[in-house]
């Protein structure tokens, strides 16, 4: 299986390369299939910088956050689109919601193969407290003392 530094420079590579050539097909008129260009670019620089071993969880963590905004912004100019917009604008918008979406789906499987393989090897990170299960403090309900007259917090057996 590929890594996904590498399928990231893939897919920044293909989205550069699907902008360029829905600029050059609709003859620089819309200038919206650059949005492609924008983001596989962002997706080469987190690609890039991934290969570092520092880090790599952060910038898998900005690709993927990345590719989720470029599926939902390719979507949006989809949905929004003129009827005087052009075929290739058309063509290359969807081309980039499907590759920032597959994009998508790849990471989030790559996230839970990395959390399965963690937990595995006993690594697993500590979860999180919640409001719930925070850790008692003093002045809590159970440090009150009890007061003689009964009108504490506690009652007095």
């Amino acid at each position: 299986m590929l890594s996904m530094p590498l399928i990231t420079l893939v897919t920044g590579g293909l989205l550069i390369g699907c902008g360029l050539i829905g600029a050059v097909a609709s003859g620089l008129r819309d200038l919206e299939v650059m949005v492609a260009c924008l983001f596989g670019g962002l997706l080469l620089v987190t690609g890039f910088l991934a290969r570092e071993g520092d880090l790599r969880k952060l910038s898998m963590h900005l690709a993927a956050v990345l590719g989720l905004i470029g599926a939902i912004a390719s979507l949006a100019l989809l949905i929004r689109a003129k009827p005087d917009v052009s075929k290739a604008a058309v063509i290359i918008h969807t081309i980039t919601m499907i590759l920032c979406a597959e994009y998508v789906a790849l990471c989030v499987a790559s996230f839970v193969k990395a959390r399965k393989a963690m937990a595995e090897k006993g690594d697993e990170p500590e979860e999180a407290t919640t409001a719930t299960e925070a850790p008692s403090k003093e002045g809590d309900e159970d440090d009150q003392p009890i007061s003689e007259s009964g009108n504490g917090n506690k009652e007095s057996a």
